[in-house]
Parts: structure tokens; C-alpha cells; sequence
């Protein structure tokens, strides 16, 4: 299984520090733990340099391809328009882990890559509002009791839906790939693959996969501290 991390904002937070590397590595340390066997980031003109910089020197120089969204637009602008055309280019017949640069998780992830293989369709990680925290999320959902969602709604605000929520880390099934296509070909919102997940449901089996654990978004070195305490709290660090 292969691994697409999208970091196109001005100041990526994927190399913010966080214990003394940057918080991409432990995103990679945590993908390649659980199954992923290589990663594609794909970043703005303005990150590309630091990006380039650090890939040359981190242990993962091998099985990280690194590529701009000046390179891989699909004629539009907007990360979707970059990763429909990272999925296109590189044929993911066995679908692909779609993710964002800024974001860590701290669950087993391996359990997530086996529900993924046990289901048909695309599959999106989803935790209790109240335990997982209030940070940034791609939708909130409903769900049967055999993982099926049945409501997808996009609602940063969280003041509405139920108490379960998505986060942007989600499995895309080979046979959803052109549905990407034709989601953006109908110029939809090409900024939140939440967005995609309310469209593309109604068309492609999506499940949720519930994840007992953490969720943070590291914009800055303030939020950085959140992760160091959490890692310093639990004894792995």
C-alpha cells in the first residue's frame, strides 16, 4: 500500500520540530510502521526548497518521492487537482492512503490497513468528538452498525451532526480513483477532500474505521508542544 501526504500551505507544518525532528518523520514513522511501503508528499512552490532540504538528509531518502504542485495540477488549482493527478499518473491499483502534511495520529495504524483490506470500498478514520478533541476535521458522519456510512457532512464548526467525526486520513479504493476525476471535472471544491468524501459516497461504498486514540494538528511550535507532551505523558518519548 502507498501513501500520498498533501502540504501545500505557505509555512508547512509537516517540518515544524517536534522532539527534535520534524513532524513529518514521525508521520512517516508511523505510515511505514503500519504497512505503507512508499510515500509520495506533495508540497507548494514555497515549502518545495525546505522539503527538498530535508528529504535529502532523513532516513527515509528512498521511499519518499517528493513533487510540487506546480508540476501536478490536472489544470486546476487545489491539493484534490494535485493528488488526481499523482493518482492517475502512478496507476494505485491497490488504492492509495491520502493524508495531510500538518496532521499526526497516535492509534496502531496497522489496524486500519487490515479493516481497509476487509472492506470494499473507500474507508475514512473516524473518532468521538469528546475523546479526540476539537481539532480541525474534514466532516462529521453516521454510521450502521456494520461500519457503512450513511451521512457525510462537512461541518468545521462542529455544531452540528452527530459526535463522531472524520479525520483526513483516508483510504481511496482503485475504483474510486475516477470518481476524483469527475468530482473536479463538475468543478467542485478542490480544497477539502472532505468535500469529496459528501459527494463521493452516494456513489462508492465509504466506511469508518473508529480509531481509539489521538489526533494533532501542528501548525506552529505551540501546537508542536501539545504532541511533546502527549509523547512525553504516555512514555514513548
Amino acid at each position: 500500500m502507498q501513501a500520498v501526504i498533501l502540504d501545500s500551505g505557505k509555512i508547512p507544518g509537516a517540518l515544524v520540530d517536534v522532539l527534535g525532528r520534524p513532524l513529518i518523520e514521525h508521520q512517516l514513522d508511523f505510515l511505514f510502521g503500519g504497512g505503507i511501503e512508499s510515500a509520495c508528499v506533495c508540497t507548494g512552490q514555497v515549502g518545495y526548497g525546505a522539503f527538498r532540504d530535508w528529504l535529502r538528509g532523513c532516513d527515509y531518502t528512498g521511499r519518499v518521492e517528493l513533487v510540487t504542485n506546480n508540476n501536478h495540477n490536472g489544470g486546476g488549482i487545489g491539493p484534490l487537482y494535485n493528488l488526481c493527478s499523482i493518482l492517475e499518473r502512478d496507476n494505485f491499483t491497490e488504492g492509495v492512503v491520502v493524508t495531510a502534511g500538518n496532521r499526526y495520529f497516535d492509534f496502531p495504524f496497522s489496524g486500519f490497513v487490515e479493516f481497509c483490506g476487509a472492506h470494499d470500498g473507500d474507508t475514512v478514520v473516524i473518532m468521538d468528538v469528546k475523546k479526540g478533541g476539537k481539532a480541525d476535521r474534514c466532516g462529521m458522519v453516521a454510521v450502521t452498525s456494520n461500519e457503512r456510512v450513511i451521512s457525510f457532512a462537512v461541518d468545521p464548526s462542529g455544531k452540528k451532526g452527530t459526535p463522531l467525526v472524520a479525520l483526513p486520513l483516508i483510504h481511496l479504493s482503485a475504483e474510486t480513483i475516477p470518481y476524483l476525476g469527475r468530482y473536479l471535472a463538475e468543478e467542485n471544491d478542490a480544497d477539502c477532500i472532505g468535500s469529496f468524501l459528501e459527494w463521493s459516497y452516494r456513489f462508492r461504498p465509504l466506511f469508518a474505521y473508529k480509531a481509539e486514540g489521538k489526533h494533532f494538528r501542528v501548525t506552529n511550535a505551540a501546537s508542536a508542544k501539545k504532541i511533546a507532551s502527549h509523547f512525553e505523558k504516555s512514555g514513548r518519548i
